[in-house]
């Protein structure tokens, strides 16, 4: 899937199959952040601001410079931001640096926070 760098595809994606409301509980990013450049990011913290209120809840994961394709990226694709690289062809990986994201959401309460690799992923194949 390709990504717009204004972030707006995004938003019309999460739309067209999350109905809009006042505000949310919760909300998930998981697997977003980093194929996201900084000016989507930016947008996409923006709008939780708008999609939640006092007590919604925040579950993120993102892609840090810790792990192993970071250097794969910054080897093989352009550099767009910091620690961001483009392939020119509209597709983006982003690391974070340590702690950025209690920085890029600080005016919410921290209620956990976790930085590491969690397992590594298995490709298995069914036995015949």
């Amino acid at each position: 899937m390709r990504w717009r760098n204004d972030g707006k595809y995004v938003f019309q994606i999460l739309h067209k199959y999350v109905e809009v409301y006042p505000s949310y509980s919760a909300i998930l990013i998981f697997g977003l952040i980093q194929i996201l450049d900084w000016k989507s990011i930016n947008t996409l913290v923006s709008k939780i601001d708008k999609w939640t209120s006092k007590g919604s809840l925040i579950f993120i994961t993102a892609f840090s410079k810790k792990d192993a394709s970071y250097i794969k990226y910054k080897k093989e694709w352009n550099e767009v931001g910091k620690n961001s690289f483009s392939d020119n062809d509209a597709n983006y990986r982003t690391f974070l640096e340590t702690n950025e994201i209690p920085n890029l959401f600080k005016k919410y309460n921290l209620i956990y926070h976790w930085e590491g690799l969690g397992a590594k992923h298995q490709l298995w194949k069914q036995s015949s």
